[in-house]
């Protein structure tokens, strides 16, 4: 709808680690392996956006806490897609 009633042309999909949907980090061997599956899940969706609409751009993130000496941040790693 964005794109075609708003001209809509850049898009940004984002992942955050500890997603329940994937059963959490605890369903992960470690932070790479719960990553790379985050990412292959960005590449499939941002490949299906670019089949459908092929004059977009699609930006990737995933994000999360880290923590340092102030508190914590959150911290949003690009993917190439």
């Amino acid at each position: 709808i964005g794109h075609e009633r708003h001209g809509i042309r850049i898009f940004v999909l984002c992942n955050h680690a500890d997603c329940s949907y994937y059963g959490g980090s605890s369903g992960f061997s470690g932070f790479q392996e719960e990553s790379r599956t985050y990412g292959d899940d960005l590449k499939k969706a941002a490949a299906i956006l670019r089949e459908r609409l092929p004059r977009i751009q699609v930006l990737a993130y995933i994000s999360h806490k880290e923590q340092y000496k102030e508190g914590e941040r959150f911290v949003f790693q690009e993917i190439s897609v």
